[in-house]
């Protein structure tokens, strides 16, 4: 998950504290999608197809090179104990790496230069063809929570128990398969929490109407056109195939006026200035009590 980001009455939404326990969480949560984005690399780069420009993190990108280093230098130690049996070990790999690294340079150098080449930045790029002829195989869930992640698993155990892999190499491939599905894990994890947001702040200003009267009635019409307004704007590290997919699974269970609202334009990236729907719908509730305080007294004054 950006990332991540994924995942702001007028002014910026307030972050977890972090000394807070829920700060805690946050970066905990931040540096597992860091580490999982930066150990997946080499195998979405392999497995997906002209991926965003600001899909991988710069920094992630930075270090993307370090950890199949770190193993191929294991993998030389290992082998002066003659443990290390396999046709392919960690340096083909490790050149498959850089190999695939240059590319992706390449492929966003080319599109930051050439900037209308590129229709979305965070997408997470296009699955092999391979996966359409399987089951479900133009499903992005299934496409990248079964069938990549599992792949290199299988591959991985089957050729290294062949012995066509090097028991290093084949570890650090599972070991970077499990952190793809982590990742991938964690981007839809953000787009659930951003649209679980909204239905909430709906949830609660219909709850808080309910003994408004009309006013109160028009606060939650208002709660819905701001939530509106609210689901054009992802969070910008989430791939729109992760938000259509949220937004379907929502559809199945949703009342009707929330069904219309999932139906809202194309997503565009969302701003550090957003508005939280719990202040505005206070701030309506507010203003009506407001102006029925100011009527009244000007009808007594009179």
């Amino acid at each position: 998950m950006n990332n991540r980001p994924a995942t702001g009455a007028s002014g910026p939404q307030e972050s977890p504290h972090p000394d807070s326990l829920q700060g805690m969480f946050k970066f905990l949560m931040d540096a597992m999608f860091f580490i999982a984005s930066v150990l997946g690399f080499p195998l979405e780069t392999g497995m997906r197809r002209e991926q965003g420009s600001r899909y991988q993190h710069p920094v992630a990108l930075a270090l993307a090179l370090l950890p199949p280093l770190v193993f191929f230098a294991g993998s030389a130690a290992s082998s002066r104990f003659g443990i290390n049996h396999g046709l392919i070990g960690m340096g083909w790999i490790y050149l498959a790496s850089v190999i695939l690294f240059w590319i992706h340079v390449v492929h966003v150098v080319r599109v930051m230069i050439h900037p209308e080449k590129e229709e979305l930045s965070h997408e997470d790029g296009k699955p092999l063809p391979i996966w359409k002829l399987l089951p479900r195989g133009n499903s992005w869930g299934t496409v990248r929570f079964v069938y990549e992640p599992g792949s290199v698993l299988v591959l991985a155990f089957v050729l290294t128990g062949l012995r066509i892999l090097t028991p290093v190499a084949g570890a650090y491939l599972a070991l970077i398969a499990f952190a793809m599905l982590i990742k991938v894990t964690f981007l839809w994890y953000f787009t659930w929490e951003w649209l679980r947001d909204i239905l909430d702040n709906i949830g609660l200003t219909r709850r808080m109407a309910k003994d408004s009267g009309r006013s109160g009635q028009e606060s939650v019409h208002g709660a819905l056109e701001r939530a509106r307004a609210r689901m054009i704007r992802t969070p910008a590290m989430v791939p729109q195939a992760a938000v259509n997919m949220v937004r379907r699974q929502a559809e199945e269970t949703l009342p009707a006026e929330l069904r219309d609202l999932l139906s809202a334009p194309e997503p565009i990236a969302e701003t550090s200035t957003q508005s939280t729907l719990e202040e505005d719908a206070l701030r309506d509730l507010l203003s009506d009590a407001q102006t029925a305080e100011a009527c009244a007294s000007r009808n007594g004054n009179e």
